[in-house]
Order: structure tokens, then sequence, then C-alpha cells
């Protein structure tokens, strides 16, 4: 017998999106709330190390793709809350996420 354990987030479960640096010496997380007007202007670099994140020629393209998406998770989670809309009376709408994956590290 196999068995399988899916994971899933309702949309009103999102409440921030966080970042972490990949420099080896640092992992220094950053979490921008959802809920609040989104500043991508701090995601140009590491608020402990400094090192660039979006800092970069292309950074701009960065910083429009996560606030356009965070724009879009909010209004998506407003859209399906709305009373007059009755959608959460029609059906349900989660992410699913992968399981815990082993990291590089682990191994």
């Amino acid at each position: 017998m196999t068995s399988q354990t899916k994971h899933f987030i309702e949309l009103s479960d999102l409440i921030a999106l966080r970042f972490q640096c990949k420099k080896e010496d640092c992992g220094a997380t950053f979490t921008l709330p959802l809920s609040r007007a989104l500043n991508t202007k701090k995601l140009a670099m590491c608020p402990h190390c400094e090192r660039p994140w979006l800092n970069i020629a292309i950074g701009e393209v960065g910083e429009r793709a996560i606030w356009e998406f965070a724009k879009s998770l909010a209004e998506l989670a407003r859209v399906m809350n709305e009373q007059s809309l009755s959608f959460a009376d029609r059906f349900s709408m989660v992410l699913e996420i992968k399981p815990d994956a082993v990291t590089k590290k682990e191994v």
C-alpha cells in the first residue's frame, strides 16, 4: 500500500512573504507582511550582511514581479471572501505545497 501526504494552504492563511539570505555565513530572514503596503525597495540587499538581492541591473524586474505577486494574492483573497460575490458559498480554493524536501545541507 502507498501512502501520500498532501499539504494545502488557504489564501486567508497567507500573511507574509519571507525572504532568507543564501549567503553561507548569514541566513538572515526578512518578512514583508501582506496586510500592509508592500515596500519591495527593502529587498535591494540583505538587511544583515548587505549582500545584493535585487540591487542589480535586473532587480527592478524582480521587484515588480514580487510586488505584483503579493498584490495579486491579497486581491484574490479579498475577492474570494467578498460576501456579495458568495464564492465562499460555492467552492473553496487552496494552494497545494510540496511536502518538506531534503535540502542539500541535510544530505
